[in-house]
């Protein structure tokens, strides 16, 4: 497995709202330069250190709860500030710890602190991890399980177990929003169908879904109507089309 690590301290990072364009005719007049220091854990990486090339490759070796990486100096610890990238050898353990260099384990947390559960990173994800004082900070929002009232249906979402509404198609994406969440999408909300029992019992009306309708002025309804092949019906592939200020059923997802 390959790794990166950013040996710099907590730098600081640039957000802007769409791509940057530098025209200037020589190479000097095309980079950005000055950006002051980091005030946050999620800011610990910028242009800068890409730019200067700051990293080192090693490995990733899984032993147990601790996965052990080999990066840069021997014996070397990383330093407070410093980003760790790495896949995933196999799918997070329940409370795992990095011990980099042999400089003894330190335990990886999430957002709020909290050490990870069992699985809540795949094998083959790709991680970052900001080294802070006594731990790892995962750059990432993690969800190890789904919030209340929600069903998770496979390893990184969950599906509301319960129908909302009615409400107009803008109402349902607007509620879904308030609430950290989103409209369900075509894949989202078949995916769930076909992989949680019994799932149709609950569904006897359209329900909205965040997908283009393929027709001016009409927004995608799933679950009841038809599936193109066998007629009017209900099912994971039935759905149709409705005005989105008319009212029907909807369901919210959210990331694990």
């Amino acid at each position: 497995m390959t790794l990166l690590q950013l040996a710099v301290p907590a730098w600081s990072q640039w957000s802007v709202p769409g791509p940057i364009q530098m025209g200037g005719a020589l190479s000097d007049e095309r980079q950005v330069i000055g950006l002051g220091p980091a005030e946050l854990e999620a800011d610990a990486l910028n242009l800068d250190g890409v730019r200067r090339q700051l990293a080192n490759s090693g490995s990733v070796v899984p032993t147990g709860t601790t996965w052990e990486i080999s990066v840069g100096t021997e014996g070397a610890p990383p330093i407070e500030g410093s980003v760790l990238f790495f896949i995933a050898p196999e799918p997070t353990p329940a409370g795992l710890s990095l011990d980099v260099n042999g400089s003894g384990p330190l335990l990886v947390t999430g957002w709020e602190g909290l050490p990870l559960e069992n699985g809540a990173f795949a094998a083959g994800a790709s991680i970052r991890a900001v080294r802070t004082t006594g731990r790892y900070q995962v750059l990432q929002n993690v969800r190890t399980t789904c919030p209340p009232g929600y069903i998770a249906y496979g390893p990184g979402a969950c599906i509301a177990a319960n129908w909302r509404g009615p409400a107009t198609y803008f109402a349902a994406a607007d509620s879904c929003l308030m609430t950290g969440a989103r409209l369900c999408t075509f894949a989202e909300w078949t995916s769930a169908c076909s992989l949680i029992a019994n799932f149709m019992d609950q569904v006897s009306q359209p329900e909205w879904i965040d997908h283009a309708a393929n027709s001016t002025n009409y927004a995608k309804v799933i679950g009841v109507g038809e599936n193109g092949y066998s007629g009017a019906g209900t099912g994971c592939d039935y759905g149709g089309i409705r005005l989105p200020t008319n009212n029907a059923r909807f369901r919210c997802c959210i990331e694990r």
